[in-house]
């Protein structure tokens, strides 16, 4: 049931690479979440044309609680090709509502798509609940597939974000503010700014970072130095 819990649902809707499972009808803003969430995964180098990635919209359902209390609360997760929403979801507004934060939707359904492309590139013997790499280079480039877009853009600076990361650690603060009242663990972004470190400014591939070689200790002293000798330069 955990795996296939289609059934459990009252509604499917089938749009280009997603099946979307809920209990009740959807907005048409639906459409643009998917949207952004396909155009950002197709630019990482694990993503493999031909797959249907099914998105359960959970909250409220039997089938929430009895995943919650097997595998412990997350307000979304990857299940092979199950993309599990467990917090009320706004199409409208964009957003995942947690307890205590929102998430941003669209940059959410990408994240959790590319779980499924790391399983399904490199396998469950090194991606899947029990066994992972490191959670900066497991849950750091879902994050910067999930970014592209902003990462990409005229206003965005890596230099200005590996400063907040030293402000924040500083602090000692774990949660850290993503968007307007968005917040997300600390150590997510920190990662996402690594691997984007890696991938933009030494030109690595993934599978290259997923090389036990690749230490956090030694990333962090790299990317330190480069840093430093950035801001000299202003």
């Amino acid at each position: 049931m955990i795996l296939y819990p289609q059934l459990l649902f009252a509604e499917k809707v089938v749009y280009k690479d997603f099946n979307i499972y809920s209990n009740n009808p959807l907005p048409d803003t639906y459409k643009s979440a998917i949207d952004y969430a396909i155009e950002v995964i197709k630019t990482s180098e694990i993503y493999e044309s031909g797959h249907q990635l099914d998105i359960f919209l959970c909250h409220g359902t039997f089938y929430n609680d009895f995943d919650t209390k097997l595998l412990g609360f997350a307000m979304a997760k990857s299940l092979h090709n199950n993309i599990l929403l467990k917090v009320p979801v706004d199409f409208d507004k964009n957003i995942l509502i947690g307890w205590n934060s929102e998430r941003n939707l669209k940059k959410t359904i990408a994240h959790e798509a590319i779980h499924f492309y790391q399983m399904n590139k490199y396998g469950m013997t090194r991606f899947s609940p029990i066994t992972h790499p490191p959670s900066w280079k497991g849950e750091g480039y879902p994050e910067y597939v999930a970014y592209q877009k902003d990462i990409k853009s005229n206003d965005y600076d890596l230099i200005e974000s590996i400063t907040k990361i030293k402000e924040f650690e500083k602090k000692g603060e774990y949660w850290f503010p993503t968007e307007p009242g968005q917040l997300d663990p600390l150590v997510y972004y920190k990662g996402r700014v690594m691997i984007e470190y890696l991938i933009d400014i030494k030109g690595m591939t993934y599978t290259e970072i997923l090389h036990d070689s690749v230490t956090e200790e030694k990333v962090i002293e790299e990317m330190t130095v480069w840093y430093e000798r950035q801001k000299s330069k202003e």
